[in-house]
């Protein structure tokens, strides 16, 4: 597992995928002038969540051809990442993909249930003010 943070960056777009307690966080936004501007960031749930906010994501592996740090600059930046996580008997996984000639970022996320969930999704706060 590549060390956090796991920086999909290009074409303008950087999501950001972070340690957050006992899972994996992530911040979406722009890059301007050289510099990260969040917009969105996940809101995650606590171990005692039946149905988190979001997909309880808890490793992430970055595909070899994708890239990666070293040791002296240890962020991994990459143009994909795969994660996956699982709450209570439901199993998730997220796949992401930044597309720079598109100009666009992918998460395609799936879950393999055990039972019927109350809510089903993921959950994010702005960043921007108002």
């Amino acid at each position: 597992m590549p060390q956090l943070p796991v920086i999909l960056e290009g074409a303008g777009w950087r999501a950001s995928f972070h340690a957050c307690g006992d899972r994996i966080a992530h911040t979406i936004g722009v890059v301007v002038a050289g510099r990260f501007v969040p917009l969105l960031a996940s809101m995650e749930g606590t171990p005692d969540d039946d149905w988190p906010p979001s997909p309880p994501l808890t490793t992430i592996d970055v595909p070899a051809k994708s890239g990666g740090g070293s040791a002296t600059h240890p962020t991994t930046t990459t143009t994909a990442a795969l994660l996956v996580g699982m709450a209570g008997r439901s199993h998730w996984s997220l796949s992401v993909e930044l597309d720079a000639q598109a100009w666009r970022i992918t998460f395609d996320a799936a879950v393999r249930l055990k039972e019927l969930p109350a809510r089903l999704g993921s959950a994010y706060r702005t960043m921007v003010a108002a």
